[in-house]
């Protein structure tokens, strides 16, 4: 059985993230690279998780969104039940490791990077932060695959779920053809294809973190998030240890500085009027 390279986004966890350091515009990717050393395995074991899941609450798809906020089927399941999910699939993502890029575009990005318009009537729109957002992921997970080509020893097909473009849709990605199989991406429903439900998994979880350390007060439920983000192998994200007591909007801000800073970009400080 081939691997895969499966890709979801996650939107915007939540408008109000109170801070300037995460603008409502965003739009976030993640991509889980699943070699094809263990992707029957991987295959197998989301088979059982996914068929144990369908059982219990009758869906087709996890959307962890939903499972996280108790809405449609888990509306009157408890917390604790809730979470042993998330448990499940963070065990499966210790288990085999997947190699994961998470990529954020926003509207302040794309004007600091002062980005071209596109020609007329291509589908990759450079002022589309969404599709910018994709394009972007897919460059980071080229770079990654020819950086660590003795392990991806051929171009993997690459499924992205359906939303953007719809299902069974077909994009050419470039020339990216050694990485992605022939400079194609799949846009496919997700329960046609379990995998992608690791990439909702992880688009969600690093997000979620992200939005949960930058609120000034962070609670339990929030620390949960930021704790765990890191059994996710996100290799182009860096991990901070850092006191609980220290968790919140201003090391978070502090944090966003210092990575600006270390890439050559403005120190960006906000107006009075900005969160």
């Amino acid at each position: 059985m081939d691997g895969s390279i499966n890709i979801d986004d996650a939107a915007t966890p939540g408008v109000d993230s109170e801070t300037w350091a995460l603008p409502e515009s965003r739009c976030s990717w993640a991509g889980v690279v699943v070699p094809d050393d263990s992707a029957q395995n991987v295959s197998d074991a989301l088979k059982i998780f996914t068929e144990g899941v369908a059982k219990e609450y009758g869906v087709t798809e996890l959307h962890f969104t939903d499972i996280y906020s108790g809405r449609g089927a888990y509306k009157n399941e408890t917390l604790k039940k809730r979470i042993e999910i998330f448990e499940l699939m963070f065990q499966l993502f210790e288990t085999f490791y997947f190699p994961v890029l998470y990529q954020t575009c926003t509207k302040e990005l794309l004007s600091e990077w002062s980005i071209p318009k596109s020609k007329k009537d291509v589908w990759w729109d450079n002022k589309d932060i969404k599709k910018m957002g994709l394009q972007i992921l897919c460059f980071r997970i080229n770079k990654f695959m020819l950086e660590y080509a003795k392990h991806f020893p051929q171009a993997l097909p690459a499924f992205v779920d359906e939303g953007l473009a719809k299902d069974n849709a077909v994009i050419e990605i470039h020339s990216w053809s050694e990485t992605f199989k022939n400079a194609q991406l799949h846009f496919i429903a997700s329960h046609k294809r379990p995998e992608i439900q690791l990439a909702d998994f992880a688009a969600f979880c690093i997000s979620r973190s992200q939005w949960c350390a930058a609120k000034a007060s962070p609670n339990e439920g929030d620390i949960y998030f930021i704790q765990n983000a890191v059994r996710i192998n996100a290799i182009n994200l860096d991990y901070h240890k850092v006191e609980k007591d220290k968790i919140g909007r201003e090391f978070y801000e502090w944090q966003i500085m210092r990575d600006r800073k270390e890439k050559g970009l403005p120190h960006r400080i906000p107006n009075k009027d900005e969160k």
